[in-house]
């Protein structure tokens, strides 16, 4: 039997000798008839990127014991794989291993000379499958090993803005800026915007009325990760700002006495959804829709000789909308 043991282990290594750089796997066998299989398994092997080390071992009747004991001779023999076979229940057990994935299989065990030998190709057969199941699935892996975050980078957005406050019936609109950075699909920026004074007219008084914003904004990209050659991104973001109301009353009517400039302010958290269209490989067209809440709305009054008259008040709640040109580098 040893020397029957030496004849097959000889085949098999002729046949891995042209696998210099080839996947050593380890072979398990048990007793003199899967010997025979073992030399079946090795000329199926042969056209594939393996090399094939046979060894004898009786295994632990158990799964577990079996598999322990294979990864441990795999390891004596610096093997990437191991293959080891027993019988159970009259029938071929296969047991297959790479790393931490395991393959078992069970094959009816036939007997007669006919027979014995279409079962033994059928188990060569399913070593063989194994093994390349195996060998596509560590290259997956390594194919699919995860892609480094992109770096942290920069963008700068300017355009216009326009709020529907409820001092005016056009709204109010003016300028705005960010300057911030980004991280994957994640952004963060520091925000202001400005919008030129505008009329509040009414019978009592004439107030010319500024807005001044200053907050931080956050958001995240839902559609167009970075990195990629998406035309358009889809993102949600929020902001926490810090409004300022610089006003000054420039007309009052009869009996009426202007009260002196002031410049109120109001805390505000801004909720957007935001678009961009890509139109060069560094430029965008972004559109950003939303509102703004504001916590403390001014109310805009004249004085009379008893106390006084409400010229305007500004909303809680002010829809928003912003069309920018934005730098963003990916």
């Amino acid at each position: 039997m040893r020397l029957r043991f030496w004849a097959i282990a000889a085949v098999a290594m002729a046949a891995s000798a042209a696998h210099a750089d080839a996947r050593r796997v380890l072979l398990i066998v048990n007793d003199a008839q899967e010997l025979d299989l073992a030399g079946r398994i090795a000329g199926q092997v042969a056209d594939l990127d393996v090399a094939i080390v046979i060894a004898t071992a009786s295994l632990p009747p158990d799964l577990d014991g079996q598999l322990a004991q294979a990864r441990a001779r795999a390891g004596e023999q610096r093997a990437e794989a191991v293959v080891w076979l027993c019988v159970s229940g009259g029938d071929w057990l296969i047991g297959a291993a790479q790393g931490d994935r395991v393959v078992t299989r069970r094959l009816a065990r036939a007997s007669g000379v006919l027979s014995r030998s279409a079962s033994i190709e059928a188990v060569a057969l399913a070593v063989r499958t194994d093994l390349k199941g195996l060998a596509t699935r560590a290259a997956i892996e390594k194919d699919a090993a995860p892609r480094p975050p992109a770096p942290l980078r920069p963008w700068i957005e300017l355009g216009w803005a326009g709020v529907l406050e409820g001092g005016t019936a056009s709204g109010h609109q003016g300028v705005a800026a960010r300057l911030g950075a980004a991280f994957g699909r994640w952004r963060a920026a520091a925000a202001l915007a400005y919008y030129p004074a505008a009329t509040l007219s009414s019978p009592l008084a004439t107030i010319r009325l500024e807005r001044q914003e200053l907050g931080l904004v956050a958001g995240v990209d839902l559609l167009g990760l970075p990195r990629s050659k998406t035309r358009f991104r889809l993102g949600l973001e929020i902001g926490l700002e810090a409004v300022r109301f610089p006003r000054t009353t420039t007309l009052a009517g009869t009996d009426l006495k202007p009260t002196g400039s002031a410049d109120p302010w109001s805390p505000a958290i801004a909720p957007l959804i935001r678009l961009a269209y890509r139109f060069t490989p560094t430029f965008w067209l972004a559109f950003s829709l939303g509102t703004d809440l504001l916590m403390r709305p001014p109310e805009f009054d004249v004085a009379n000789g008893t106390g006084f008259e409400r010229v305007s008040a500004l909303r809680v709640v002010a829809p928003r909308g912003t069309l920018s040109l934005t730098f963003d580098p990916f």
